[in-house]
């Protein structure tokens, strides 16, 4: 009988166990805000009263005066309003209230597009220092926001290619905007190490890791891919993205010898920019990254695959899948579509589920500017590309999606919003197919070879 209970006992134990391991957990993916408080001034006029009103203040007082400024209605093809910020921050609260995420990701692009130019167009003040000065008092005020929805939920950022002081692309990573912005963002951190930790690393490059409060078990590495990218100006870029590869290299050893899963996140991807590709008369294939960057990136993740969760991107302001090809699986690489409506896409943002083993599964939330104005439920991931897998990753439903069928299908009505600004509907085969499965133009090629007609 004694035999019988230990042996009850332990079955016991051994499904406690596996149902820790297996518990599912929540985190909350938002990019590309591109807050943009020069609305209301009057386009042709070299004053606005609203500018001057805020320079005036701290940041974290501005609510109130955009509300009074600002008109209401959200328009399509501009940047992010007050309207649309204070509509989106609504939902996610109301989002992180029901799925309790272990932290927050904003994947960069907090300013407007042109966000220098209209400030030295509307501003009394046109100096440097009003400006820098200006910007501070933005992040000071976007970073407010999010720690009134966000009290106890760590929140961590991503630099994007217009968070800068300069034009955008023009970094300096040991200058003062990134200290600036490590000083403002890194106060959405509640734990004191991981705060401290974030403000010094941050600094030094745009790009830092640290391990979550709330899961020992996973890495975040959080990275500045300005650097990476083809479009990048400023002093010693190379060196500082050399730096950056031995950070990623020392940060993916560090979680394999301490039993981590990483979660790695960027601004702007690895891979083919497709929209730009296409701009012209004539496709020509342009990537978002230097090519040696981009090597050195696949090299590593060839490296540490069993110990990567997934990538996530941002920087299209639309909802697509790619895949990192390495000798011993997958890697998802998923993008997050943007808050600001800019480009003609819907807003919307992300809610990701893993575990300790895997990234499984994300829902896409749609504000509906065009229709009801509501926010709302897109769609599930699992739902559409592996609706019968259990406990599955999301590569592979990525490995489901073909270049035709009721996926690809799927696939371009998701990719805005069902907005069609971008010609996905027209180009998705070769081009916009072979995006989702490459990040090397070699890849690309070979896969834009496969499927010409």
């Amino acid at each position: 009988m004694l035999n019988k209970i230990k042996m009850i006992s332990l079955g016991i134990l051994l499904l406690t166990t596996h149902t820790v391991f297996a518990t599912t957990n929540q985190f909350l993916a938002v990019s590309d805000i591109h807050f943009d408080p020069f609305l209301a001034c009057t386009p042709n006029s070299t004053s606005c009263e609203l500018i001057d009103t805020l320079q005036s203040v701290p940041g974290i007082t501005w609510h109130d005066i955009l509300k009074k400024y600002e008109p209401v209605s959200q328009p399509l093809l501009q940047d992010t309003n007050i309207d649309l910020l204070d509509s989106s921050l609504t939902d996610i609260a109301k989002r992180a209230s029901a799925e309790q995420p272990k932290f927050v990701l904003l994947l960069g692009d907090f300013l407007a597009h042109n966000y220098k130019t209209k400030f030295m167009q509307y501003s009394s003040d046109k100096s440097e220092a009003a400006y820098e000065h200006f910007v501070r008092q933005t992040n000071d005020f976007l970073v407010s926001q999010f720690i009134n929805i966000f009290p106890h939920t760590d929140i961590y950022m991503a630099v994007g290619n217009n968070d800068t002081y300069e034009d955008h692309y023009v970094i300096d990573p040991n200058g003062q905007f990134f200290k600036d912005m490590a000083s403002a963002w890194s106060a959405g951190i509640q734990d004191e190490n991981n705060h401290a930790l974030v403000q010094s690393e941050f600094a030094n490059g745009g790009y830092y890791t640290v391990t979550p409060t709330q899961d020992s078990q996973l890495r975040l590495i959080v990275l500045n891919s300005i650097l990476f990218s083809a479009k990048a100006q400023g002093n010693n870029i190379d060196k500082q993205a050399q730096d950056q590869l031995t950070f990623l290299q020392n940060a993916l050893q560090q979680a394999q010898s301490t039993n981590q899963h990483v979660i790695i996140a960027l601004h702007i991807p690895a891979g083919i920019d497709v929209y730009a590709s296409m701009s012209g008369k004539t496709f020509k294939m342009i990537e978002f990254w230097n090519k040696k960057y981009t090597a050195a990136f696949k090299q590593l993740m060839e490296q540490y695959q069993a110990e990567i969760l997934g990538v996530l991107a941002s920087h299209a302001h639309v909802d697509w899948l790619d895949k990192i090809s390495t000798k011993n699986g997958m890697i998802a690489m998923t993008g997050i579509p943007s808050i600001s409506p800019v480009n003609g896409n819907l807003p919307s943002y992300k809610v990701y589920d893993y575990n300790d083993g895997s990234l499984q599964n994300f829902q896409t939330y749609t504000f509906h500017l065009t229709g009801d104005k509501q926010w709302s439920f897109e769609y599930d991931f699992n739902q559409i590309y592996q609706p019968n897998c259990q406990n599955c990753q999301l590569w592979m439903g990525m490995e489901n999606l073909q270049s035709t069928g009721a996926l690809a299908d799927n696939y371009k009505q998701f990719f805005d919003g069902g907005q069609h600004s971008q010609p996905i509907g027209q180009q998705w085969l070769p081009y916009y197919y072979c995006q989702t499965m490459s990040i090397t133009a070699d890849e690309y090629q070979a896969c834009l070879s496969a499927h010409s007609s």
